[in-house]
């Protein structure tokens, strides 16, 4: 696919380059617009075949001062490729927005990014979804999100955290004062890293929803988590659906304590 620089460059938003099956060695016109322009906000490279190995799109991503939105799911980044793009995020001061769900990034991308997280303040949401990262990976998110006061939503569905990863994270809520939304859907979890969570629960005051569902919490896990919305007003929702062996009671009991907070604040 041939790329118009002179057209590309007058684009506030560049969303027609997703689904085209782009490879790294297509896009040349495209880092000179990411490194010359001065209105482009949104770039949508999602569905393509980007890699990110050869480093040119991350060191142009890592010159721009305009971007806020960058749009890299569906993709081929790897571990080397996330490594460059964190080399990026360490001088990107504009990005917010962040979506690499369903790459191949997995635990050694992943420490590379939480390290480039722990200096760059400016990231807002960051979408890691379906990204083979494991209880490893969690622990050196759960590091960054100790540190990093900048982040408010993160995603990593789709993963394979489990318990410990479970764990990890919840240390990090402990002292977290930024994340808003975390999903944790579909991660293995059961009720021993629910009980973890529901501990941090107890005492983070940032957080207002959590996504803990298509994991293996039972109603010994559900009831820990009701216990701390018990005592946390500030959650506004907990999505559990997916885990099929918690009874319709506790279900409502946790629907009432929820639907109680939102009474509060009205």
């Amino acid at each position: 696919m041939k790329l118009d620089f002179d057209e590309l460059v007058k684009q506030k938003s560049i969303n027609h380059l997703a689904r085209r099956g782009l490879n790294d060695n297509e896009l040349d016109p495209l880092i000179k617009v990411i490194e010359q322009s001065t209105v482009l906000e949104s770039l949508i490279l999602c569905d393509n075949k980007l890699t990110l190995d050869d480093r040119k799109l991350a060191t142009a991503i890592a010159k721009n001062t305009t971007i806020q939105e960058l749009t890299l799911y569906c993709n081929n980044i790897n571990p080397q490729g996330a490594k460059h793009l964190a080399d990026a995020l360490k001088k990107n001061t504009t990005i917010k927005v962040l979506w690499l769900n369903s790459n191949n990034i997995g635990d050694e991308g992943i420490k590379h990014l939480a390290a480039a997280l722990i200096e760059n303040d400016t990231l807002e949401v960051l979408y890691l979804g379906g990204n083979n990262i494991s209880e490893e990976g969690a622990k050196y998110i759960a590091d960054m999100l100790a540190v990093n006061n900048s982040l408010q939503e993160i995603s990593l569905y789709g993963n394979n955290i489990g318990d410990k990863g479970a764990e990890s994270i919840a240390t990090s809520l402990l002292v977290n004062t930024s994340i808003r939304e975390i999903c944790l859907y579909g991660n293995n979890i059961t009720d021993k890293g629910a009980e973890k969570l529901a501990d941090a629960l107890k005492n983070n005051t940032s957080l207002r929803g959590i996504n803990l569902g298509g994991n293996k919490i039972t109603d010994a896990g559900a009831e820990k988590l009701a216990d701390a919305l018990e005592s946390n007003h500030n959650i506004k929702r907990i999505d559990l659906y997916g885990n099929d062996n918690i009874s319709s009671d506790l279900k409502k009991r946790i629907d009432d304590i929820l639907e109680y907070h939102k009474e509060e604040q009205n």
